[in-house]
């Protein structure tokens, strides 16, 4: 299988590649006021409004670049986009390792370890994702 990887700081980080629509650089993305940690706005991608993550908030962690680069995501039933400020790149599965409890059960949900090119390579699910902007936007205003 391939994955999507991007790097925050020296933690790299991968989504299947069956799970991505779309990459957007410099995409323009609409803030929300009052939007929960993690939630950094909303973009228009073909005549449809979408949320879009901030990993570098989530795991608040400073951002190091203007760079903008957003993934749209799929999920069974849903579609967002996540910002990882960062060009991303194509890689495949490799060994595979075991998931710390602590990193399945934290805000960006890996499902995966995979040893690649003397890294590893956390594989965030994205379903989990989608669930933790779930219950971020609950504790909100906004109707979701």
């Amino acid at each position: 299988m391939q994955y999507i990887g991007f790097d925050i700081q020296d933690t790299h980080y991968g989504i299947a590649s069956d799970n991505i629509i779309e990459i957007l650089q410099d995409g323009v993305i609409t803030l929300l006021p009052c939007a929960p940690q993690g939630v950094c706005g909303m973009t228009h991608y073909q005549g449809r409004s979408y949320p879009v993550l901030d990993l570098y908030d989530i795991l608040e962690v400073p951002v190091d670049t203007s760079l903008s680069c957003m993934i749209m995501v799929e999920t069974k039933q849903h579609y967002y986009f996540v910002n990882v400020h960062t060009i991303p790149y194509l890689f495949e599965d490799g060994e595979a390792m075991e998931v710390p409890k602590a990193l399945a059960d934290s805000d960006i949900a890996i499902k995966q370890i995979f040893k690649w090119h003397d890294r590893m390579q956390l594989i965030i699910s994205t379903e989990k994702l989608f669930a933790f902007l779930l219950e971020r936007f609950r504790h909100t205003a906004y109707p979701w």
